[in-house]
């Protein structure tokens, strides 16, 4: 049986301030775990320190001004309107690309901004700037229904932090997020199963 060689795990703005004293108070025995018998360290991101282009930057090992991503939207050259960036404004090879290349197969689930998700040989699922539930986020599509069909549809992760204005309010944004960490763990646990790959990385966006 295959087993997967690579797993990452992401979870966003997991930063050492918070999780250092949780640590300390032993809240996170299995993160403390891996920071015991492993390696951890504070990272220097890209700056300005945001999601698009850092995540980018983290998948190609390039800077905003080689992979092009600088901000959430971007202006047409020759126009003064706005559009909502994607993969597809990425000018520069992803690390699954380059595994693909050197003969690993990869799965990657909700990473930001890989939509539309690129054909590996493996799977991709995209992850923060997917339209929406509706557009083909998950490649290979036949990858899809069998998902569905195994986990239920799936949902995006909570967009409206707005909404969250008072305390019953935040209970039920913070209740849904729960909800949306427990469905990429099912399909992260699903995944590894059933459609292992050499490299594999799964994220959860929640805690940011």
């Amino acid at each position: 049986m295959k087993t997967v060689k690579l797993l990452i795990v992401g979870l966003d703005a997991a930063t050492l301030d918070l999780i250092n004293p949780w640590v300390a108070k032993g809240k996170l025995p299995n993160i403390a775990h891996l920071m015991s018998a492993g390696a951890s360290g504070r990272l220097a991101s890209i700056v300005p320190p945001v999601t698009p282009q850092a995540w980018t930057s983290f998948m190609t090992g390039k800077n905003p001004g080689k992979h092009g991503i600088f901000e959430f939207m971007e202006m047409p050259s020759g126009t003064y309107s706005l559009r909502y960036l994607d993969a597809s404004s990425r000018r520069a090879k992803t690390i699954w690309r380059m595994l693909n290349e050197a003969g690993y197969t990869v799965g990657t689930m909700n990473i930001p901004f890989t939509y539309p998700p690129e054909h590996l040989d493996g799977f991709q699922i995209s992850g923060m700037a997917t339209p929406s539930e509706d557009s083909p986020f998950i490649y290979p599509p036949e990858l899809r229904s069998e998902l569905e069909g195994s986990l239920g549809r799936f949902r995006l992760d909570q967009r409206f932090l707005g909404f969250m204005s008072t305390n019953p309010r935040r209970r039920q944004v913070l209740d849904d997020m729960k909800n949306l960490d427990s469905q990429w763990l099912r399909a992260s646990l699903y995944l590894i199963e059933k459609h292992p790959a050499d490299v594999m990385m799964f994220t959860f966006m929640s805690i940011d």
